[in-house]
């Protein structure tokens, strides 16, 4: 018998998330705010880009 990890025909859940980040007072980065949901990755890779300049760093 062969053993399935997920059923035949699902998809594997995904989460699609951006997280930003800036400096604190001591020059750590933080979180900038709670990680935003994406529907795609594009969506999340656009929404990035968008930000990026605004923050220390950002994560699609």
């Amino acid at each position: 018998m062969k053993h399935a990890s997920r059923l035949e025909g699902q998809k594997t859940p995904r989460l699609i998330v951006v997280a930003a980040f800036d400096h604190n007072e001591d020059g750590e980065l933080v979180q900038a705010f709670d990680p935003l949901q994406m529907q795609s990755e594009g969506t999340a890779i656009n929404k990035a880009r968008l930000i990026a300049g605004d923050r220390a760093g950002v994560i699609a």
